[in-house]
C-alpha cells in the first residue's frame, strides 16, 4: 500500500512458533520450507541466511532513510518504509498551498498553451512522470483553484481557472 507519507508491505503469515522479533533482528534464521531454501541457495537466488533485516537497515542508514518498522499484525507481518529525511523536512517547511516545481511547470504549460487534455500535458512534460502522478497534480491544482476542467469524460480539457487568472493579474499590478 502506498500512502503520501509511507509505503507498507504486508506478507501473509505469522512469525513461526517460538520465533520473536528479537530473533529476527539478531539474524537468527528460521527456514519454513527447507527444500525451497536449498534450491534457492544452490541457484544463487539467496545470498545468505538471516541477513535480510541487517542489509535493509544498513541500506536505509546509508541512504539517509528512517529505519523501516516491522510489526506482526494478526496473521500478517507488515514493514513500513518512510520517505527520505530530506523529503520530510521539505514537507514540513512547505505550506499546504505552495506548489511543487512540477505543479508550477504544469500550470505554466496550461498558461502558455490554453486548454489541454491530460494526454497533451503529459506529452508536454515529455513523459517525465507517471500518468497517475500527473492526474494527482492536476486534481491538486484544481482543488487549489489554479486549474479548471472544461468538458467531461475523455474530452476533458484543463485550463487556468479564470478566477485565479484575474486574481494573479491583480496581484502582479500591485
Amino acid at each position: 500500500m502506498i500512502f503520501s507519507d509511507r509505503l507498507e508491505i504486508e506478507s501473509p503469515g505469522m512469525l513461526p512458533f517460538g520465533y520473536t522479533f528479537d530473533d529476527f533482528v539478531s539474524g537468527v534464521s528460521h527456514v519454513r520450507n527447507r527444500v525451497i531454501a536449498r534450491v534457492f541457495r544452490e541457484l544463487h537466488l539467496m545470498e545468505e541466511w538471516g541477513t535480510g533485516y541487517r542489509r535493509i537497515t544498513e541500506a536505509s542508514r546509508k541512504g539517509g532513510y528512517i529505519n523501516p518498522q516491522w510489526k506482526e499484525i494478526g496473521t500478517t507481518i507488515r514493514v513500513t518504509f518512510r520517505p527520505h529525511l530530506a523529503t520530510q523536512e521539505e514537507r514540513v517547511k512547505k505550506t499546504p498551498t505552495e506548489l511543487t516545481s512540477r505543479q508550477l511547470q504544469i500550470k505554466k504549460i496550461c498558461e502558455e498553451n490554453g486548454p489541454l487534455s491530460s494526454k497533451e500535458i503529459y506529452s508536454e512534460l515529455r513523459n517525465e512522470i507517471s500518468e497517475r502522478m500527473l492526474r494527482n497534480d492536476l486534481l491538486n491544482l484544481k482543488q487549489l483553484g489554479y486549474l479548471e476542467t472544461i468538458g467531461s469524460g475523455p474530452k476533458t480539457k484543463w485550463a487556468i481557472c479564470s478566477d485565479r487568472l484575474k486574481a494573479d493579474h491583480r496581484e502582479s499590478q500591485c
